[in-house]
């Protein structure tokens, strides 16, 4: 819009027109707080996932623990 060619700015920034034009597609009608909600919501989203997996990991460690011969949880005092 400021009348440099697309092409003189993709080769400034180092870039192809192919990766500029899909990067306009998909983020081209966004605003600033747009885009920083987006950004926010994709850390959660990577937070998440991290959380999930290291649950899943302490679930397969319970199981396993389990799982051994002669395991058996402790049972601490009798109530009388």
């Amino acid at each position: 819009d400021a009348g440099i060619p697309v092409t003189d700015l993709c080769r400034e920034h180092g870039m192809s027109s192919a990766s500029f034009y899909k990067w306009r597609a998909k983020y081209g009608g966004m605003d600033v707080s747009m885009m920083k909600e987006l950004k926010e919501l994709r850390a959660e989203n990577s937070r998440l996932k991290k959380m999930r997996v290291a649950i899943a990991h302490c679930d397969a460690c319970a199981i396993a623990l389990c799982a051994t011969p002669g395991w058996a949880p402790k049972v601490s005092g009798t109530r009388r």
